[in-house]
Formats: structure tokens, sequence, C-alpha cells
């Protein structure tokens, strides 16, 4: 049996997780996002939750945060921060918890608390899908760091089933989540026909594809379409209005103003964008990848697209009203499934295993 500590015996579990970063206030996406989401959610179900980052959260919250400190010649540097971090968290002793749950860089962790490791993608696959030397240089530097924490870690976690495949130990599939008090269906969508782009450019996220497929076959079919990006570097062309980097209330307010989203990524762990859009009840196209054929479940709430379709799926769906009203409701009742609320459950009947040494959650789903 695992040891169970006297908070867990009453219900109540204290968790340490440990973490790169903590969302900015203009940005709330990524991994930093789910750790924030997550630790909030937990915390609301009655836990105690520590986070370890180099940063604190973005406003005030229910869990507690330990700063992890780099000397000021690492920390001016993000390249050596990037491969020191994890040395830094391994010099603090992590032990006034019941269990650990890592976010990744733990690979020189210290804790006599059992560990559980969530992946939220594989560096291989990262790298095989980069776009930049520096980036594919970057993920295969990984592959070992990766491969250590996975073999240290109690537990793992896969956000979803192509990424569970990735691993070569048995992992539990828990998905990503979004805050359902932020991401809702509500109000009137925009005046002229609309479609969402949030990511980044030069990215596997492939902005300049839907970029084309926009201007070459939207545009001049629907004058008045527009394409919304949300996008760190600017972005100027007719029909293009550009928004930056968004807080995560102005990104909701987007998506539900939105016809459509569109994110046609090269590779997704995951994809959270893809359910906070059906959550705003905004049907997405995209183009297929790991983690948007499993939130989409193989196209049944969305569109799954090969390139050469892309434009022409957008355009079929701006100006088909009954197809868009019927994609929008079935991905509300989706995206249901993805509230962070339900997640959190999820990683609590994990945890409460480890503690409890049960083989049964803790084996690989067939």
């Amino acid at each position: 049996m695992g040891r169970v500590s006297e908070a867990e015996a009453v219900g109540h579990l204290r968790i340490a997780m440990v973490a790169r970063a903590l969302p900015r206030p203009d940005y709330a996406g990524g991994v930093s996002g789910q750790v924030h989401l997550l630790a909030t959610a937990l915390v609301r179900r009655g836990h105690r939750v520590t986070v370890y980052a180099l940063n604190g959260p973005p406003n005030e919250t229910g869990y507690d945060y330990r700063q992890i400190t780099l000397p000021s010649s690492i920390a001016r540097h993000p390249a050596a921060a990037l491969y020191l971090f994890p040395w830094f968290v391994a010099r603090r002793r992590i032990d006034d918890c019941d269990i650990v749950h890592t976010h990744g860089d733990d690979h020189f962790l210290r804790s006599p608390a059992p560990v559980v490791r969530t992946f939220y993608g594989h560096s291989r696959a990262e790298a095989r899908h980069s776009t930049t030397l520096r980036h594919h240089l970057y993920h295969m530097s990984m592959t070992l760091p990766e491969y250590l924490s996975e073999r240290r870690a109690t537990a793992l976690v896969a956000i979803s089933t192509s990424t569970r495949r990735a691993l070569a130990r048995p992992a539990v599939v828990i998905p990503c989540g979004y805050d359902p008090t932020v991401f809702f269906p509500s109000g009137e969508k925009s005046a002229s026909p609309s479609i969402l782009f949030v990511g980044d450019l030069g990215t596997r996220k492939r902005a300049e594809l839907l970029l084309k497929a926009f201007t070459d076959i939207v545009r001049p079919a629907t004058p008045a379409a527009e394409l919304w990006m949300v996008t760190t570097a600017p972005v100027s062309r007719e029909g293009v209005r550009w928004f930056g980097r968004l807080p995560a209330s102005a990104l909701g307010d987007l998506y539900r103003q939105a016809w459509v989203f569109c994110l046609p990524s090269r590779y997704e762990g995951f994809g959270v964008p893809y359910i906070e859009a059906m959550a705003c009840g905004t049907p997405v196209v995209t183009t297929a990848n790991g983690g948007a054929e499993e939130v989409l479940d193989g196209g049944r709430y969305g569109l799954l697209v090969k390139d050469e379709e892309l434009g022409d799926a957008l355009l079929d769906l701006l100006t088909d009203e009954r197809v868009r009203l019927a994609l929008a409701a079935s991905a509300v009742a989706r995206a249901k499934a993805y509230d962070i609320g339900r997640i959190a459950e999820q990683y609590e009947t994990l945890y409460r295993s480890v503690l409890g040494s049960d083989p049964a959650v803790l084996r690989e789903e067939s």
C-alpha cells in the first residue's frame, strides 16, 4: 500500500505541483494555463495545492505559490533557463505534501512523495513537426530528459491517446480542460462571416495555410468575410483583423462571436483551442492531427479536412447556416466532457489510486 496521510484519510489531499511557468495576464494557454486551471479546480474540491514555478499566478487564486528562483546570470538567458530549471527544482526539497504532480522539467526531482507526471505531448513528435532548426534541436535534446522523467515517475498521464502511444510505460489518459466560466455559448455572432485563428505564425499551427485558403478561396467568393488572427506577430492583409495576444475573457468573447474556428495544425498533443471554441458554440474546421482527431471524434463534432480542401470547407460552412448550427450544437455537448471540474475529478481519482497503489487505475487502458 502507498502511504496515506492524515489529510488524505479525511478526504483532503496536499498536492504539490511543479511547472516551469504559470500563465501571464495576457496569455493563459499552453501548459501553464492548464496548470493554473487544474490547481484552481482542485482547491475548489477541497484540496491544498502548492505550485512551484518561476513566476506567480496572473491573479489571486486559492492555491499557494512557491517561486523557483534562478540566478540572474541564468534568468537573463532564456535558453539557459530552459535547460537549468530542472536542476534548481531538484535543489528544492518538496516533501510537505501527499503527492507531487509534475508538468515537465522534473527529471532531477527529489521527493519522498509519489510523483504523477503529465505529458502534454512528446519531444520526438514536436521535433518531427518543428518548423525551425532551433526548435527541432531543442525538442530532440529533450528526449533523454523526458525518458528519465517517464522512468522516475510513480504514475504517468497522457493528455490524449496519441500522446500515450509515444510513451514507453503505461499511462492513464486524462485530457486537458477548459474554464466553463470563461468559455460558454452566448450572444450574437458577428455581422459579417468570420473565421477565428489562435496560435502563432511560422509554427506547426500553420497560420500561413489558413491565410492562403482565406485569400485564394474564401475572400473572393465572400468579400465580406473576415479572418480574425490572435497571434503574437502582427498580420496585415485585406480582410484580416489582427488582435495580438488576449486575456482569456477577451478570447472567450471572440470565440463566441466567430462563425467558424480554424486551427490547421500539423501536430497537437491535444489542442485546447478546439475545446474552447466548441464550448463557445463555434464549429471547428481543421486538418488532421492526433489531438484534433480525438477531440472531434474522427469528424463527428467538427470538420477534419485535407490541406487542399481547407478553403472550400471553410467557404461551405460559412455559407450553410443549417450545418453551422448543427455542428455548434454537437460541439457544445461534446465540450462538456472537458470541463476542468470533470478533469480535476479524474486527477483526484488517480491521486488516490497512487496513494492506495490501485493497479486497476494505473494500468494502461486497452
